[in-house]
């Protein structure tokens, strides 16, 4: 798993479950890892503990179903990072 230290990670839905702990197995591996989700306040908490384990940590808050939200935060990851190498989509939407 070495060989993923130093890439650039996107997590939909990283604020909880599934996304959350892939972000934190992620981080630990010296992943830089970005994620989003639409619950800021569980965006934040989880942020903050991912902090704590790595400076290399990007949160925004997006919704997946609305196409600006995921290119400003695609923008914004380009922008820190300069490219991105891993896309993990999980998050859900129910309807």
């Amino acid at each position: 798993m070495d060989q993923l230290a130093g890439s650039v990670v996107l997590i939909t839905g990283g604020s909880k479950g599934i996304g959350r702990a892939a972000a934190f197995r992620l981080a630990s591996l010296g992943c830089k890892v970005a994620i989003c989700a639409r619950d800021s306040g569980a965006l934040q908490s989880t942020e903050a503990e991912l902090k704590i384990k790595s400076r290399n940590i990007l949160a925004r808050s997006a919704d997946v179903t609305n196409a600006a939200d995921v290119q400003l935060w695609v923008d914004t990851v380009l922008d820190k990072w300069g490219r991105i190498d891993i896309v993990i989509n999980n998050a859900g939407v129910m309807r």
